[in-house]
Order: structure tokens, then C-alpha cells, then sequence
């Protein structure tokens, strides 16, 4: 459920190793008590030769909770028991039923994953500059350091030797005579890969065999080429090396196995001093975080030379430093309730940079955030307590003031430069601060055409979460940008002239019947922000809008953003006329903090009202018509695309629920669930806030089935993914959905009204699937051509 983990700028299936943890549980276990794990996946995902005309339909159990004086009834409440018999054989005849109908779409769903493996991007590199990569083309990903180039082609990660930097034209030159030497092959389930700064012989690196984000984290010498230590079992997303004076070590969060959250970080020592005692490849523990509404995360400051462990809530954070000689993690601030804090440290000074929400009125924080310089106290000795950083926020300090139209995301610092990653008007973009003279310039990193969206990311990462690594003493500032239809082109910004230079471009997707469009619309009363992409056909008359079939996406929780970067699983929807959108509704962050805070909690009906002026809008735009929308949202965006299938039959056709979330009363009010109390700062806690209770009631898809389809009488078709190993979602969510769902159609079947089928997929994998991604994506979107009547099956 937690956001970052899909948005319309990536593919609609995709093993993401940035993404940030949530209901981090496995439920497998208790099923295989019941099937061993072969004969569970194939009884859970039969062949065709055994089809039903139906589904059986699940047994209803009343199961019912008294909350603020109002009953709550559950009939399917019993799915959460994995030891029950009759799961198995409900998920078993959904399958079947999915399979049987869908099974007709094989050519079709064959055609279009054809169409997502032949894609090829082509990419070019200036020719004034040196080929420092193998092969054709520069790869996508690629970062560099102070003496390598790292790079990732086929699944493969390859390092060459490079020179100083001179310029940022041509900010990578390999060193004569050196080679492309492969560091390491991605297995499946590949998480994160982390080079250690002092010696980039050492790596470390995370493999999720399950796809239920508990990793395994292992240590290797590429010298030997052989893995020095591990498996350490249970890692999460956090993984970074820090040089001591007794040695090298890694440090780590990990989930704790009986909370289901990361909570605790260990380090383990690699090589040195350390390494000759018994210290040696054990997993020490350095810090637990008893609030179990707080989660735990490792970073490191730019320039590697100090760890900070970062304990935090979706509202509050906190920050202990360790520094070279003092392994003890020490809080730098006191934790405060409602404020967020990010840390960086300048080697040279000793200043302390921090991006924060924290204002001078402890009782009126300012919502958008603004950075504060001043130097680290000399008296911070690795354990002095905590101090007060509201005393700093003065004129003197503030670098980069709050401002109500300017989000400042994140900040990356830089010898000579901070840079302020901040969203303004919807699109993001950077603050360059001058360390030296304080000046400051936003630079627009987009395209020139402000009514066209685009997605611009540091590095060449597609995601602003992700570990991204850099030259730190450098002013050439690399940044990867990109649209829907445009694909992504790499640059790198000579931070003291902000002249911009391509280091790797990609050639544009043309169609030889007409040319891909992109727009950047606001509902005609002015307030949601919609991305759209579609093809102009050279027949069009262009100062007209065609009416085509829309392929909508929104998201809507956490703050998150939904990026419209490119997205090749999109093309086989462009190139059959479709228009693709993103909403970006209150909930998201686009417009700010403001925007998300109205969002969320008691205010999460703006969301949808959102999402439902984006329809409405399109259609009065005459970008489409109602009836020919699909609409999808994927895990909190599933809690969307539950309530458009339910109270918005009218304008859509169809919709596709990916790892919905859709009953957040039972989730939120279950405090044996993992994740739940780091959950009630986004939807609050029912049990103990009636306010709360009763607007989660009002909106929850599961439970008001039947008050909205009575109201409309139709039901579009329906679309649902599950995943056996979800640590997020749990199965059993989309499942008791798909069982309600049913019930309501079988009872008032012939009562007029369209009935649309009603499809549930439950895969093997986890959050981010786990088979075969273009397939996936095939039968997704069979389903909706198929819909939509633009292709027989």
C-alpha cells in the first residue's frame, strides 16, 4: 500500500529494488501447512484443460466487530485465515474462471507481448566524446565516481577505469589501456548493490527469493571473486559501507521477524583491525526502534564519511549520526512530533544541512520545507545528546526559504553547490545554492514547453527514491529526463554556468501515421492536474480534439508523484489511438504539501472527488467519451480504483485493481498486522478517532459495495491482481473484494442494469509480481481491448 511502489511512469509490473516496505508479512507459510509448495501453485494456478462456467462462489461466515458503537459485519473476514481449507479451493476456482475467460484472449495477449518484447531503445552518445561503455549503445543506467564508471547492460553490472574530471561535456573518460570488467550478474529477485567507496573491490548486494521483501544480504571481494560472508537473512532496502579506523564495515536495516517491519539496523565487520579480532563477518546490533509506529533506514552523507540512522513515521523523523571513531549511533535532534528532518554534513566545515518542515512557531509548522545551514557543535563528541534545532531556523541560517509554491523534495550536496530537488507548478525541477556566495538559481531541467509534462530524475534513475551515487566533489550535476512519449535522455548541467550538455540521448518514438502529442492540462475549474499523451494522426485536424478510448491512472496517497516519464509498456495503448493520462490528485504531491495533507486522513474523499473531475473533464474536453474510460490503480491506488468501479460505472468501461487496497477499516483496526501503526499517520486510526472511523467507513470499496451499486445498478468489468507472497497487500484484500463483488452481481442478476465481468488473478509473487512481466502486461491489456470491443479475442 505504501506509495513509490507503482505510478504511471513505470511499467505496470515491475520488480522495483527502491521501493519503500509496507505489511511486510508472508501468509504462505500458513497456506503450504495446508498444500506443499508444488502442489499449491499448481492447484492454485491450474492448466485450461480444467475450466468451470463460474466461479463457485465463497462461503460467507458473519463476522462482526462493534467500533464507536457500529457494528461492522465481514462474511469473508474467515480469508484471512490461511489454514482454511476452503481458500485454496475459492482462489483455486477464481484462477480457473480468470483463466477460462481470458484464456480466449491467447492470440491477442501473444500479439501484444510480441509488441513489449521487440521494444529496443535507441540511444546515441555526443561524438566528441570518448565510448567508454560495450557494445552499440550507452546503457540506461549508469553512475561514476571519483576513479570508476559503473553501468548495468543485460543484467549485468560492468566497471571501467576513468580519469579525473575536467569537464562536464564529456564527464566520463575511460583511462587508456583500461577495460570493461563485469562486477556482478542481477539474479531474479536482485535487491540492491552497493560498492564500497574506499575499496570498490568490496561489494555488497541483496536477493529477494520470495518476492516478499525480506532479503538476503551477501559480502564480496571481486577480487577473489568470491562471496566473503553471508547469507544475512531478513535485510530490507538499506544497505551502505562505512570506513572506520578499525576497518570496513556494512551496515544495514532488517526486518524484524516478528513485527514484520525494519526496525533494527547490524553492521558487520569486512576487513581491517576489526577483522582480526572475532568481530569478523558477525552481525553486530547497533540500534532497535521500540515505537512500533516508527520504521528504521541507513543512509549515508555525500561524501561517505558518516552513517546516519534514520528512524521516522510518514510525518515525524528523526536523525542519529556515526562518525569515524564514535560507532554509537547519536541523536542530533530531539524527536518531535509532526516535524521532519534530512541530514547532510560538509567535510571541509563540519556544517550540518538540513532539509526540514520544522518553523520558527512550534504551533504553525509551515507545510513546504526549507533548508538550514549552520556547524556541526563542537561539543557533538559521539555522545552529546540531542539539541535544539528550532534555535537555528533564523535569517542567518536559512538557505533556501519555505515558500507555499515551491516543494523542496530533496537536497543533494556538493563540494562548492547544494542542490535542491523542489517541485514547482506540478513539475519538478532544481535550486542550485552557491555554498560560497549564497546565491540561488532554479533551473528548469524540463522541456521548454511548460504546457507539455515531463519527468526529470537525478542521475539516470527513474525513481527520486532511489540510491542514486555521484561525484560529490564535482559541479557537473547529472539528471536523466523524459515524457510519455519521449524516452529518456541523460545530461549533465555544468552547475557554475548552468549550461546543460547531453551525455546519452535516445531517439524519439515516431509512428509513421501520425506524431505522439503530449499535454499538460488542468480541470477546467483549475485545480487537478492531468498528463496526457496520445497519437495526432496526420488525417486529424489539429486545431481539433479527437474523441478516442482514455487509459486512466491516479495514485493518490503518501505524498508520492506520479511521474509522467516514459513508459514503454504504454506503447501498444498509444499506438491503438488510445489517450493515455495521469491524475494527480489531492493525496499526491505534486502541488505540495498542502495538496497531499488534503489528501489524506479524514480529508480522503477530496481524492476521489479529484479523480472523478479528471473523467468528467476529459470527456467534456472531448478527449474521450463516457463509457470508453478504463481506469487503473494499483495498491493505494487500488482504494481508488475500487470507488471509480463502484460509484463511476458511468464514465468508465472498465478497470483494472492491481494489489488493491480496499478495505482499510479491517487493516487499520488490526494492530497484529504489521505496518499498521506506521499506517495511521496516512489514513488515520479508526479505533481511537470516531472522526476517523466514520470517513473510512463512508469511503471504504469493501464495505460499500452494495450502498454505491445500488445506486447505480451497473458494474463495469473488473480486473483484480493478487500476490501470493504480498508483503504490502496482503492476499486476501483483493480476494474478500472479488467475493463481495460477486455476491452483489449474483443477487440482483436480471435486475437490468450492466453487469461486467468480474476477473481475479491471484499470481505467485509478491507486490511487484514475480513471472513474466510482459505476459502480465499482455493479459491486462487484452482484457481491456477486448472490453473496450476494439479487439475480438
Amino acid at each position: 500500500m505504501n506509495g513509490r511502489d507503482l505510478d504511471s511512469s513505470k511499467p505496470l509490473l515491475k520488480k522495483d529494488p527502491v521501493a519503500r516496505g509496507n505489511r511486510c508479512i508472508s501468509h504462505t507459510s500458513r497456506i503450504l501447512a495446508i498444500i506443499p509448495l508444488v502442489g499449491f501453485l499448481t492447484f492454485i494456478l491450474i492448466s485450461t484443460s480444467r475450466t468451470t462456467l463460474a466461479p463457485t462462489a465463497a462461503k460467507r461466515i458473519e463476522n462482526t466487530i462493534t467500533i464507536h458503537g457500529t457494528r461492522v459485519v465481514d462474511h469473508y473476514a474467515w480469508m484471512k485465515n490461511a489454514s482454511d481449507p476452503d481458500l485454496a479451493k475459492y482462489i483455486s476456482e477464481e484462477n480457473k474462471f480468470t483463466e477460462k475467460h481470458l484464456g480466449e484472449t491467447s492470440r491477442l495477449r501473444k500479439s501484444i507481448a510480441n509488441e513489449l518484447k521487440s521494444f529496443k531503445l535507441t540511444r546515441s552518445s555526443p561524438g566528441q566524446c570518448p565510448q567508454w561503455w560495450e557494445g552499440s549503445y550507452p546503457p540506461e543506467v549508469f553512475w561514476r565516481t571519483d576513479s570508476h564508471v559503473y553501468w548495468l547492460t543485460n543484467s549485468t553490472y560492468f566497471r571501467r577505469n576513468i580519469d579525473p574530471e575536467t569537464l562536464c561535456g564529456c564527464l566520463i573518460t575511460p583511462t587508456s589501456q583500461s577495460v570493461a570488467v563485469p562486477v556482478l550478474s542481477i539474479p531474479d529477485g536482485f535487491g540492491v548493490f552497493e560498492a564500497n567507496p574506499s575499496n570498490p573491490n568490496l561489494i555488497a548486494y541483496t536477493i529477494d527469493p520470495t518476492g516478499n521483501e525480506r532479503f538476503d544480504l551477501y559480502i564480496k571481494n571481486l577480487a577473489t571473486d568470491v562471496p566473503l560472508f553471508g547469507p544475512f537473512e531478513d535485510a530490507y532496502y538499506s544497505v551502505r559501507w562505512m570506513r572506520h579506523d578499525d576497518g570496513d564495515w556494512v551496515y544495514f536495516n532488517t526486518v524484524d521477524i516478528n513485527l514484520g517491519v525494519p526496525n533494527r539496523v547490524f553492521r558487520v565487520c569486512v576487513t581491517g583491525l576489526c577483522a582480526t579480532g572475532k568481530q569478523l563477518g558477525l552481525k553486530e546490533l547497533v540500534y532497535i526502534e521500540d515505537d512500533p509506529r516508527f520504521i528504521v533506514e541507513v543512509e549515508s552523507t555525500a561524501f561517505n564519511d558518516h552513517i546516519i540512522i534514520k528512524p521516522s513515521t510518514q510525518t515525524t523523523s528523526e536523525a542519529r549520526l556515526i562518525r569515524n571513531k564514535f560507532k554509537i549511533p547519536t541523536p542530533l535532534f530531539e524527536r518531535t512530533e509532526g516535524y521532519q528532518y534530512f541530514v547532510d554534513i560538509h567535510p571541509s566545515s563540519d556544517s550540518l544541512y538540513i532539509l526540514t518542515n520544522l518553523g520558527q512557531v512550534a504551533s504553525s509548522p509551515p507545510y513546504n520545507r526549507h533548508i538550514v545551514c549552520f556547524p556541526l557543535p563542537a561539543t557533538f563528541d559521539g555522545v552529546f545528546s540531542h539539541f535544539a534545532l528550532s534555535k537555528y531556523l533564523t535569517a542567518d541560517h536559512i538557505i533556501l526559504p519555505h515558500a507555499e509554491d515551491l516543494y523542496i523534495e530533496k537536497m543533494e550536496l556538493h563540494e562548492n553547490q547544494l542542490v535542491a530537488w523542489a517541485w514547482r507548478n506540478g513539475l519538478r525541477g532544481a535550486v542550485i545554492i552557491d555554498l560560497t556566495t549564497g546565491s540561488l538559481k532554479e533551473v528548469q531541467l524540463g522541456g521548454q514547453d511548460k504546457n507539455a509534462p515531463y519527468a526529470v530524475f537525478p542521475g539516470t534513475t527513474d525513481d527520486i527514491d532511489a540510491r542514486y551515487i555521484r561525484n560529490p566533489k564535482s559541479a557537473c550535476l547529472l539528471f536523466t529526463n523524459s515524457s510519455f512519449a519521449v524516452p529518456p535522455s541523460t545530461y549533465v548541467l555544468d552547475m557554475n554556468t548552468t549550461q546543460a550538455f547531453p551525455l546519452a540521448s535516445s531517439l524519439k518514438i515516431s509512428d509513421p501515421d501520425g506524431d505522439y502529442i503530449t499535454e499538460r492540462l488542468r480541470t477546467t475549474d483549475g485545480g487537478v492536474p492531468i498528463s496526457v499523451a496520445y497519437i495526432r494522426y496526420h488525417t486529424d485536424d489539429p486545431h481539433q480534439i479527437k474523441s478516442r478510448p482514455a487509459f486512466v491512472v491516479a495514485y493518490g496517497a503518501y505524498g508520492g508523484f506520479q511521474d509522467p516519464a516514459f513508459n514503454p509498456t504504454l506503447l501498444p495503448l498509444l499506438r491503438r489511438g488510445f489517450l493515455v493520462a495521469t491524475c494527480h490528485p489531492r493525496g499526491d504531491g505534486d502541488l505540495g504539501a498542502r495538496w497531499y495533507e488534503n489528501g489524506k486522513g479524514s480529508l480522503k474523499q477530496n481524492t476521489f472527488e479529484d479523480v472523478r473531475r479528471c473523467l468528467e473533464d476529459l470527456v467534456e474536453r472531448g478527449y474521450t467519451k463516457a463509457g470508453r474510460i478504463v481506469f487503473k490503480g494499483r495498491s493505494a491506488g487500488g482504494l481508488v480504483a475500487g470507488t471509480v468501479a463502484e460509484r463511476y460505472a458511468g464514465l468508465v468501461r472498465a478497470v483494472v485493481a492491481q494489489v488493491p487496497f480496499v478495505d482499510p477499516v479491517a487493516d487499520m483496526i488490526d494492530v497484529s498486522v504489521p505496518w499498521t501503526a506506521y499506517e495511521w499517520d496516512e489514513w488515520g486510526d479508526p479505533v481511537n478517532n470516531r472522526t476517523i472511523f466514520e470517513a473510512m467507513l463512508d469511503y471504504s470499496p469493501y464495505h460499500n459495495i452494495e450502498r454505491f451499486l445500488d445506486a447505480s445498478g451497473s458494474v463495469p468489468d473488473v480486473y483484480v491482481t493478487a500476490g501470493i507472497e504480498d508483503s504490502r497487500v496482503p492476499y486476501w484484500e483483493p480476494a474478500k473484494y472479488v467475493a463481495r463483488l460477486r455476491n452483489w452481481i449474483s443477487e440482483r442478476s436480471g435486475g437490468g442494469g450492466r453487469m461486467g465481468r468480474v476477473f481475479l488473478r491471484v499470481l505467485e509473487g509478491g507486490h511487484f509480481g514475480g513471472g513474466d512481466v510482459d505476459e502480465e502486461t499482455a493479459e491486462i491489456f487484452a482484457f481491456i481491448l477486448v472490453s473496450l470491443g476494439m479487439e475480438r479475442a
